[in-house]
């Protein structure tokens, strides 16, 4: 028996088959091919922290790609930008030395490159000059989604008063859960604000998506695969970019440090599904309508194909 399930909608994806979004136009459009064939319809191509004037130009490939699709491609759906304006305390493994401060000039630049596509921008609430930032990106239509932060509960509190939605990969590049001092894993599972949870089974342990989606439901769990250059490609070491990766059972370390997935997000909501024992009509939501609802679209991608031996 085979299922028709609605088209799935990754919304934060770096790369893909040894591309990543940074690389231009040609690698936007083989990362776009990569995701249709696996059942995801729609995507938000995401850059990572890098020299500002590498950030205008990656926005300006995705808006460019994004008027030159093919029907093999997923459809782009909007822009997300990771950083720059993160907490240099929190970075993960975007590049601490290109973090800067949140800033209303370079935020107009970043509208501005985006040429009307929708925008997702990850910001720490807590840098200086974060308020005003998000106040002005909320108001132009820009979803703010908070992460690499240390931020207290007050500090996440006040960026959720003033419009922002979601929050980037809960649990990871951010300050841990303490019972007197709630951060922004404990602000981020209390509010309505949507939550990122990355799909690989790696960077979040099943049980603790399980917490998260009882916690929050399934209509306010965003699933996002968080892909880098490594998904698609089979386990191994490889040289990218100047890089040194190496994918290992759904994940990629550089210098074994964790930087980024390998599992593509139908791989990863299937797996999951075995994991909970949730039905997969059930998780799928977080997958499709979920991340849809998250940014404010509203629209038809193509029927996804899953067969019952899943």
């Amino acid at each position: 028996m085979i299922r028709r399930l609605p088209g799935l909608v990754d919304s934060h994806v770096h790369g893909a088959v040894g591309k990543s979004v940074m690389d231009g136009i040609d690698a936007i459009k083989e990362i776009g091919e990569y995701l249709a064939l696996n059942g995801i319809y729609g995507w938000f191509p995401t850059t990572r922290t890098a020299p500002w004037d590498g950030i205008l130009e990656a926005v300006n490939s995705i808006v460019i790609a994004s008027r030159q699709q093919s029907s093999a491609e997923a459809r782009i759906l909007g822009v997300h930008v990771e950083g720059p304006f993160l907490n240099p305390d929190f970075h993960g493994s975007q590049p601490v030395e290109y973090i800067i401060k949140p800033s209303l000039q370079k935020a107009e630049k970043l509208v501005k490159a985006a040429q009307g596509l929708p925008l997702i921008v990850t910001l720490a609430p807590e840098a200086p000059g974060a308020a005003e930032v998000i106040d002005y990106l909320v108001k132009n239509g820009v979803v703010v989604s908070l992460g690499h932060t240390g931020a207290t509960y007050e500090q996440m509190q006040r960026a959720i008063s003033i419009g922002a939605n979601r929050v980037t990969h809960l649990f990871n590049s951010m300050k841990f859960f303490h019972h007197r001092e709630p951060g922004p894993i404990g602000t981020a599972l209390f509010s309505d604000a949507y939550v990122e949870l990355i799909v690989d089974g790696v960077h979040v342990h099943p049980a603790t998506v399980g917490l998260t989606l009882k916690a929050k439901g399934l209509s306010r769990v965003v699933f996002v695969s968080n892909g880098t250059e490594g998904m698609g490609l089979e386990d191994g070491v490889y040289e990218l970019d100047g890089h040194v990766l190496r994918v290992e059972k759904g994940a990629v370390y550089e210098d074994n440090t964790l930087m980024g997935s390998a599992t593509n997000l139908k791989d990863g909501v299937i797996s999951l599904s075995r994991k909970l024992n949730i039905p997969l009509e059930d998780l799928w939501i977080t997958a499709s309508r979920a991340p849809l609802e998250s940014v404010g679209l509203d629209i038809d991608l193509p029927l996804c194909t899953v067969s019952d031996s899943y």
